[in-house]
């Protein structure tokens, strides 16, 4: 259990580096920007991931759309669970076999955090399996 921990914990690190780099991209040589690919490659031939967790702040006035979501992300990219935060402060989550206060899972893969990072609407990171399993225990045994 701890090297998944480990796995988990490292993995988010490098999405997180990658995503902080994102907007200094521009500004990396052609050599640097291959370097970051195939350091980025050979974190997910050597330690790939069955699942992700991210984390996605939404910045807009849309009263009836989450402001926070959190997703458990499969391996190729579809969502097994998912937990939203309205701005009236109330939850809702979704699985496979339930959608609880608005929140539905996306039947489309989602984007790679670097990508949802380069709309100034969002911010995204990834979150280890424990952060998203607490607010998960905490949010399911809510309703």
């Amino acid at each position: 259990m701890t090297e998944a921990i480990d796995r988990s914990e490292r993995r988010a690190s490098v999405d997180n580096l990658i995503t902080n780099l994102v907007g200094f991209e521009i500004n990396l040589t052609a050599e640097e920007r291959a370097e970051l690919d195939q350091l980025t490659a050979q974190v997910d031939r050597d330690d790939p991931l069955p699942t992700r967790y991210h984390k996605i702040i939404t910045h807009h006035d849309r009263p009836n759309e989450a402001v926070v979501m959190w997703s458990e992300v499969d391996i190729e990219g579809l969502e097994l669970r998912k937990i939203e935060k309205f701005q009236d402060g109330r939850f809702g989550f979704a699985d496979q076999n339930r959608a609880i206060g608005g929140c539905q899972l996306s039947t489309d893969p989602t984007h790679r955090l670097a990508t949802i990072n380069t709309d100034p609407q969002f911010e995204a990171q990834s979150i280890t399996s424990d952060e998203f399993e607490e607010l998960w225990n905490e949010t399911t045994t809510r309703s």
